[in-house]
């Protein structure tokens, strides 16, 4: 709560900011800017602010009504929304177009006595709405850098016309109400932002919910998987299908582009993919089928890398398909090292490609890393990537890890490389080894 020396000093400031802005107003009308200033200033709500700026202009001018208008840069126009009857009528006029749009884009005060005999009055509004304008005030809301943000229009002088006196007490007004609008429009971004946060917040709980946790152990088979979304959403996306007890189908995904657009997208694929494997699970029936449906729901300008595999858990035979993602890779227990880049085109960009399958051997003792380009994309101060060679050299030097920890040294390090640099790309990985008696996991 405000004391009363804390009011009388902001009265007195009030008082001392209307002399200044004022000095070409009479003295009688200095008071009632004074009570307008304090009125305006007294709220942060947009909507209730212009319906009182507007409410303030027409009973100080004795006018029969007024419109505030507030101009939209980006469309080029000016808007307002004017209550008629018990309905808020949203208006939208060019710039340029009726007394309104030229006072917008001249920054020139309008004062006509008889409306219909200019041709820049716009008469489609009096025609829905049905009122006769007669009478126009018109001027611009400039801001303190003299920007025009808006413009304030009172219509029908109840008794004669609008005079220059009435011009110097609205101008007066109109830089206070530039003001408080200022103010209102900056608490509703501040509004809008927060509740962004949120929802891109619980967005994000829905997202991580959606990725399967996979920390688990299948037979001779120890799988895990990570994702760290670089924003609230990402777009990277990973699956572990279970076909009867003899079959598991594995997916990697990373959709171009980031944020909101790629988590919706990454969404569609997901629902693709968890279909599609109950209707046909081979690789490369699959993933064309996959492609078609993106095809006709996506634009060419966003499309998925995807790598999809089955493996045979009795005889490790894993049968997969690589469409246009990061060639995971299979460490062989001698020592040996293939990349799993045999498949086809991206997701989403043409109907009608074909996709090869093909087909390695898991072997006792093997690890199968899948990742996304958030992993060797990474880059340092000095520009430079983390790599696919030094990924691979990790990998191979902590291959004795399970497959939790293995994901998180590869995490750490990635993150110790990229530092201070915030991370700019989503970063997931699935890991797969087989167990054999020579391979004891240690964490």
């Amino acid at each position: 709560m405000k004391t009363a020396e804390e009011e009388r000093r902001q009265d007195a400031d009030r008082r001392s900011s209307l002399r200044r802005s004022t000095d070409r107003v009479g003295v009688d009308q200095l008071q009632a800017l004074l009570e307008a200033s304090k009125m305006m200033n007294a709220t942060l709500d947009l909507d209730r602010l212009l319906s009182l700026i507007v409410a303030l202009a027409t009973h100080n001018l004795n006018a029969e009504r007024g419109t505030l208008y507030l101009v939209d840069e980006v469309r080029g126009e000016i808007w307002s929304k004017v209550l008629e009857g018990e309905e808020w009528l949203n208006i939208r006029l060019p710039l340029g177009k009726g007394f309104a749009g030229a006072v917008a884009q001249t920054g020139e005060t309008i004062n006509i006595q008889n409306a219909y005999e200019d041709p820049r009055f716009y008469a489609g509004i009096d025609e829905t709405t049905g009122y006769r304008t007669r009478t126009v005030l018109c001027l611009p809301i400039r801001n303190r850098a003299g920007k025009i943000i808006g413009v304030l229009q009172v219509l029908n002088k109840q008794e004669g016309f609008f005079t220059e006196d009435d011009e110097r007490f609205l101008e007066a007004m109109s830089s206070h109400a530039a003001v408080a609008i200022e103010n209102a429009l900056l608490y509703k971004a501040v509004l809008a932002k927060r509740r962004l946060e949120h929802e891109l917040q619980i967005a994000r709980e829905i997202q991580q919910q959606l990725l399967p946790r996979i920390d688990a152990t299948i037979g001779e088979y120890a799988i895990a998987a990570c994702n760290m979304p670089c924003e609230e959403v990402g777009g990277d996306y990973y699956e572990m299908f279970r076909f009867g007890e003899q079959s598991l189908g594995l997916a990697l995904g990373d959709v171009s582009d980031k944020g909101i657009p790629a988590a919706l997208l990454m969404a569609a694929t997901q629902a693709y993919m968890r279909v599609q494997s109950r209707n046909d699970p081979t690789p490369s029936r699959l993933v064309s089928t996959v492609n078609r449906l993106m095809c006709g729901s996506t634009s060419t300008a966003t499309f998925v890398t995807l790598f999809y595999g089955v493996l045979d858990l009795p005889t490790g035979a894993l049968t997969y398909v690589n469409a246009g993602h990061n060639a995971p890779i299979l460490l062989g227990p001698g020592g040996t090292c293939q990349f799993l880049d045999r498949g086809g085109l991206v997701l989403g960009v043409e109907a009608e490609v074909p996709y090869d399958e093909g087909q390695v051997l898991v072997e006792p003792g093997a690890v199968l890393l899948l990742f996304t380009d958030g992993v060797t994309e990474a880059l340092n101060e000095r520009e430079e990537e983390f790599g696919l060679e030094q990924l691979l050299r990790l990998v191979t030097t902590h291959r004795h890890l399970t497959t939790t920890a293995l994901l998180e040294v590869v995490q750490d390090t990635v993150q110790r490389f990229a530092e201070p640099r915030p991370q700019y790309d989503d970063l997931t990985m699935l890991v797969i080894k087989r167990d054999d008696r020579t391979f004891a996991e240690t964490g």
